[in-house]
């Protein structure tokens, strides 16, 4: 024992390894080969460090610079539309609305450009950056164009209704001046007055067929209306000896005409302004998506395939070299595990191959080994661990569709109630016009169906401007919602009251004649009438002009609610808080005697 000490001692490193791999206990070939091979991951991972951080690198110009890019000219894409949007609606429907939407839509675009201006690198960059916000300037310059364009319009229309007006009250006075004549002369200037009140009802109506057709037609039309009003108005002065108070009467006629003749041109010019803006604008938002969806989106696109590139080259590095390290280690786990123990090898295998099988979906596969070892124990709570696994998957399962069914839920009611939000108007929780147009529409299918006709009641609140005027608008708000509760309880269940917009209701009854919706519109006029409505200490009352119309076989929806309007504005001429009937043909009032309640 002596002798062989000193030689153990001297003995050198790497042979006494290799006798306790040879010769030494399992653990001992065990830590052997398990140090060799973390040896080898260690040199091999200083190595791929640097290949490793340079792919991370790559991957960051990616994430943090590319894809935020690509988000911007998304958002500022979609921010553009909604504003075009916006200004679009605005133009068809001029609401207050719109033009919060419209700012809404502009600060969330400066705050994606702005975004975009922070993560360009490149002047390319940059540049684009530039000329999407000056395009995107230019679009909103023309929206505020179209916009002021479209209220000119609208007071234009409104002066000229006004001066339509004053005209056929002048012609109803010098009718009234006419009937002390003789018949005949008589009868001659009354027709040439209603000639004339003819044409500017035709002069007005080819405006109003300009501003929604832009027809040249309409213009002839006009020119011929004017004409033609000339004509008669020189024939009615020549007709007979002018009075005083008949050429004062004829001397203000001529102001308001003039006025009329005014402001018709400036409508036509107005409307053939707002086509030209319009295509201007639509021409300038096809350029800048076109530039933000090719040009930008492409540079983006360069970039982010030449960083991808980049990190594409550094990970083949990687995976080279990984490959090499894997190679190596196998071939040495495999040296260590046949030197180590034929049997630990098969125990080894046996759980490799059921761990594969399992993986590869066959949750009812079980290890199998007989022998009462290690690999035996291992094998067994492997098994267990299984059964464990296949338990807590299928609970999993089982919650996963119970969430599921829940959130399908979940969203079932939430766009049921987006639904009825868009069919309800926020003020007096009446269904709004979009519902109004939904049931005139199934009622004309079913008119034209089954032959079940409908009556369409129109109902204004009279000088309602006025007493907003007077009293404020959030006491007119509470009146309106006053007169939609009034409506409800004065109608049935089958009989839909809406609000059509501003101070203008309108109630739908199905499978009703014309007589019966007169008794449904002389009890709402007269409950509203009756009613008084509250306001911070003031009691508050208003009356209604109501028009009628029934369904018409071949008639549209929309002619029927024409019909009804006209009617309506007959209760409004006769002096308010009365209903007024369009039999397709005329208009008349509607009996007076009518008991109020259900």
């Amino acid at each position: 024992m002596h002798d062989n000490g000193p030689k153990e001692s001297n003995t050198p490193l790497l042979p006494r390894l290799l006798l306790a791999v040879r010769e030494g206990t399992v653990a001992n070939r065990l830590a052997f080969g398990f140090g060799a091979l973390l040896l080898l991951l260690i040199v091999s991972g200083l190595v791929s460090y640097s290949q490793i951080c340079r792919i991370d690198n790559d991957l960051d110009q990616i994430v943090e610079i590319e894809g935020p890019l690509e988000q911007a000219v998304l958002e500022m894409e979609i921010n553009s539309i909604e504003t075009a949007r916006a200004i679009l609606n605005y133009v068809i429907e001029p609401n207050d609305r719109f033009i919060k939407q419209v700012h809404e839509s502009e600060s969330r675009f400066e705050h994606y450009a702005t975004n975009f201006g922070a993560l360009a690198e490149t002047d390319d960059e940059r540049r684009a950056g530039e000329k999407v916000f000056a395009l995107y300037s230019n679009i909103v310059s023309l929206g505020d164009d179209l916009m002021e364009t479209v209220q000119q319009q609208r007071q234009s229309l409104k002066r000229l209704r006004w001066d339509v007006a004053q005209i056929d009250q002048l012609i109803k006075l010098d009718m009234n001046r006419n009937v002390d004549r003789t018949a005949s002369d008589a009868r001659q200037l009354v027709e040439q007055l209603l000639k004339m009140e003819i044409q500017i009802e035709v002069a007005f109506a080819a405006v109003e067929g300009y501003v929604a057709h832009r027809s040249p037609d309409h213009k002839t039309e006009l020119q011929a209306a004017f004409e033609s009003f000339q004509r008669i108005e020189e024939s009615h002065r020549m007709a007979h000896q002018v009075s005083e108070p008949e050429r004062q009467i004829l001397s203000r006629l001529d102001d308001a005409f003039e006025q009329a003749v005014s402001d018709s041109h400036e409508i036509l010019v107005l409307t053939d302004r707002l086509h030209d803006t319009r295509q201007t604008f639509q021409s300038k938002l096809e350029q800048m998506d076109g530039f933000l969806e090719h040009d930008v989106q492409d540079m983006i696109q360069r970039e982010t395939i030449a960083a991808t590139t980049d990190a594409r080259s550094s990970t083949r590095t990687v995976l080279i070299l990984i490959s090499i390290i894997i190679t190596v280690g196998v071939c040495l786990g495999i040296a260590i595990s046949w030197r180590v123990s034929r049997r630990i090898v098969y125990g080894i295998h046996k759980l490799v191959q059921g761990s594969e099988i399992i993986a590869s979906g066959n949750r009812g596969h079980r290890i199998d080994l007989a022998k009462n070892d290690e690999f035996g124990q291992i094998a067994l709570a492997f098994n267990r661990t299984v059964d464990c696994l296949n338990r807590t998957s299928d609970e999993l399962l089982s919650s996963e569709r119970e969430a599921q069914r829940a959130r399908a839920e979940a969203a079932k009611q939430e766009i049921e109630r987006h639904a009825a939000e868009a069919r309800t108007d926020a003020l007096t929780q009446l269904p709004n016009r979009r519902a109004f147009d939904d049931e005139m529409a199934r009622c004309a299918a079913e008119f034209e169906r089954n032959g079940r006709s409908a009556v369409i009641a129109v109902i204004d609140v009279d000088h309602f401007k006025m007493f907003n005027d007077t009293h404020g608008h959030q006491a007119g708000d509470e009146v309106l919602r006053g007169v939609a509760r009034v409506l409800e309880n004065s109608t049935r269940e089958t009989e839909m009251v809406t609000r059509y917009g501003g101070e203008e209701f309108a109630i739908v009854i199905p499978g009703s004649s014309i007589a019966d919706g007169a008794i449904v519109a002389q009890r709402t006029c007269r409950a509203i009438e009756q009613a008084v409505f509250h306001f911070e200490g003031t009691d508050l009352q208003v009356t209604v002009s109501e028009g009628l119309a029934e369904l018409r076989r071949g008639e549209c929806a929309s002619k029927t609610f024409e019909r009804a309007d006209k009617a309506l504005y007959a209760s409004k001429e006769a002096g308010r808080n009365c209903v007024h009937i369009h039999d397709g043909q005329h208009v008349h009032p509607a009996t007076e005697t009518v008991e109020i309640g259900m």
